[in-house]
């Protein structure tokens, strides 16, 4: 009864805050609920696969770390007209691990749908760290209207640790391989988006 007097009285109902995570690989869409005011958009991409150990005996060593996917975050205000609309949503694929060199992470991306986001979010993949060599190339970032950040490259300097936003953490770079041929490294982590709706 009290929902229906709200809207005769023109009240709108006391939004509750919801959080829509989509967290693997692959794409979709999201939905902007009625009653919210204001939306915060994440976006990572998929970080790269470590690389396998290289080797034998003296002259063995570890492989390296793949590198984390770019970051990007976008906060819209969310008007009546704006309810029921949706935006695409796409996350990248995983760095596949490496026996030699580790897979690149996928790119993930947010876009308009029904709902006109301010510009398309672009959250670049981490690269899979080179067999031998060293670590993978840090993702980019484009598009987000409050924050764009560059993955985490792995190796020297570098961590390959995903990137912490407001209402989640990117995904790592795949683990480095053992020391010596035949020690694989690890699979890197899907991109992931996340809807923050208040």
């Amino acid at each position: 009864m009290g929902g229906f007097l709200n809207i005769l009285l023109g009240i709108s109902p006391r939004f509750v805050a919801v959080t829509s995570s989509h967290l693997a690989a692959g794409s979709g869409t999201d939905t902007i609920p009625n009653y919210c005011t204001s939306l915060t958009i994440e976006n990572w991409g998929a970080s790269g696969g470590g690389s396998g150990g290289t080797g034998t005996g003296c002259g063995a060593s570890a492989g390296f770390r793949g590198a984390s996917g770019g970051y990007c975050k976008t906060v819209v205000a969310i008007v009546p007209a704006d309810w029921g609309k949706n935006i695409n949503w796409s996350n990248g694929a995983a760095g596949t691990a490496g026996v030699g060199t580790g897979g690149a992470g996928g790119a993930s991306a947010i876009s308009s749908g029904t709902y006109a986001v301010p510009a398309t979010m672009n959250a670049g993949g981490g690269a899979g760290a080179v067999s031998g060599t060293g670590g993978g190339a840090a993702g980019t970032a484009s598009g987000g209207n409050t924050t764009n950040t560059a993955g985490n490259a792995a190796g020297p300097g570098g961590t390959g640790n995903g990137i912490a936003g407001t209402n989640g953490t990117g995904n790592g770079g795949g683990s480095a391989g053992g020391v010596g041929t035949g020690h694989p490294g690890g699979a890197g982590g899907s991109g992931q988006s996340i809807f923050r709706y208040t």
